[in-house]
C-alpha cells in the first residue's frame, strides 16, 4: 500500500467526457488512476488497491473503452512525471507512476497478434459452421433422428468450430428425406460404434454447458457481477447454474421421448443422467478459463481472442466429460444417442 499512482488534475481532464450524463460519476481521479496502476504494475484487477474503489468499477470502465481506452492511447504521456500529482491523499504516502513498475506492465495483458488475428479468424468461421449446420437440417431437409439434435450440433460447431464439421459429416448429418416424406438416418445409438455413439452423449452435455457458459459471460460482464468481490468467481457461478439448467432440458427432451416418460420422471431421470456428466464437463472448461484469467486477467468478451480462448476450455471440457460419458452408457444410466 506504500506505493499508488495518482494523475495530476492536468493529465486527467482530457480522459474525461465534456458533458456527462446519467447516473452521478465516481471519483474520476480515483478510478482512473487506479486503472493506470494495474496497467504500470502488471498486476491483476482483482489485486486493485481498495483505496481506488470498487475493483469492478475499475475493469468496467478499461473495459467498455471509456477512459481506459483513451489510456491505451495516451499511457506515453501519462507516465511521464509530469503525470503524477505529489499532493497527499488520505492513507497515501507516495507516487510511483515514475518508477520501476511501469517496465513490469504485461502489454495491458492483451494476447500476442498471432492470437488475435487466429481468433478473428476462426471464430467467425465457427460461427458459419454453426449456420451452414443449420441450414443443412432446416433448408435441405437433413432432419435430425432426435429433435434435440438439431440445436445439439450448431451448438457443438460454435466451439468446436471448423473441426466440429468433420465429425458431423462423418457419422452425425441426417440422411435426406424420400418422396414419400418419410427420413433415413445415420444408424441410431446401438448401431453406431461406442466412441461414436459416446461423442453423441458429450455433444449433448456439451451444447447444454456451451449455452450457459456463453450467457452466464456476456451476463456477468453486463451487469458488474462477482462472488465475493472475484469477476471469475461470479462468472464461475452464473455459468455453472444455467449450464446446469439448460443441460437439464437438453437431457429431458433426450431421455424421456426415448423412456416414454412424463415430465416429473423425465426430470428426476435428466437429473441423474446429467449431473456427473456436466460435473464433469465443467472441470475442465473452469480449468482453463482460470489459466486464462491469470494469463490475461483484463481480456474482456468483446474481442474475439476471449472467445477463441473460451472455445478451447469448451473443447477440454469435452475431453472431461467424454469417459464419463463412455461409463454412464457403458453401464446403462445413460442412453446410447
Amino acid at each position: 500500500m506504500a506505493d499508488l499512482f495518482w494523475l495530476s488534475e492536468a493529465r486527467l481532464r482530457p480522459l474525461l467526457p465534456n458533458k456527462p450524463r446519467g447516473v452521478p460519476r465516481v471519483d474520476d481521479r480515483r478510478a482512473i488512476s487506479g486503472i493506470v496502476q494495474v496497467l504500470i504494475s502488471g498486476g491483476r484487477w482483482m489485486d486493485a488497491p481498495s483505496l481506488y474503489g470498487p475493483r469492478k468499477t475499475l475493469y468496467n470502465r478499461w473495459a467498455r473503452k471509456g477512459a481506459g481506452h483513451s489510456l491505451s492511447w495516451q499511457r506515453p504521456a501519462i507516465l511521464r512525471p509530469s503525470s503524477c500529482s505529489t499532493a497527499r491523499m488520505p492513507g497515501i504516502d507516495a507516487c510511483v507512476g515514475c518508477t520501476a513498475n511501469r517496465d513490469r506492465h504485461r502489454n495491458d495483458a492483451m494476447p500476442p497478434i498471432w492470437l488475435q488475428t487466429l481468433a478473428a479468424i476462426y471464430v467467425p468461421l465457427a460461427i458459419a459452421g454453426a449456420l451452414l449446420v443449420l441450414a443443412d437440417i432446416f433448408i435441405l431437409g437433413r432432419r435430425q433422428h432426435m429433435a434435440i439434435m438439431e440445436a445439439v450440433w450448431p451448438l457443438t460447431m460454435l466451439y468446436w468450430g471448423p473441426a466440429g464439421l468433420l465429425f458431423y459429416a462423418w457419422f452425425g448429418r441426417g440422411m435426406a428425406r424420400h418422396p414419400d416424406g418419410h427420413g433415413s438416418h445415420h444408424g441410431a445409438g446401438g448401431d453406431r460404434p461406442m466412441w461414436q455413439a459416446t461423442f453423441n452423449g458429450a455433444t449433448h452435455c456439451g451444447a447444454g454447458c456451451a449455452l450457459g457458459d456463453f450467457l452466464g459471460d456476456w451476463i456477468a460482464f453486463a451487469i458488474g457481477f462477482t462472488l465475493f468481490g472475484s469477476e471469475l468467481g461470479g462468472k464461475y457461478l452464473l455459468a455453472f447454474a444455467l449450464a446446469y439448467l439448460f443441460g437439464i432440458v437438453f437431457q429431458f427432451f433426450s431421455v424421456a421421448p426415448m423412456k416414454g416418460l412424463g415430465l416429473r420422471d423425465g426430470l428426476v431421470a435428466a437429473v441423474k443422467v446429467d449431473t456427473l456428466s456436466l460435473l464433469a464437463y465443467e472441470v475442465g472448461m473452469f480449468a482453463w478459463m482460470g489459466f486464462r484469467a491469470w494469463l490475461y486477467p483484463g481480456l474482456p468478451p468483446t474481442t474475439w481472442s476471449y472467445w477463441l480462448l473460451m472455445q478451447v476450455a469448451m473443447v477440454l471440457g469435452f475431453a472431461t466429460t467424454y469417459p464419463v460419458n463412455w461409463w454412464l452408457i457403458r453401464r446403462g444410466t445413460k442412453e446410447r444417442m
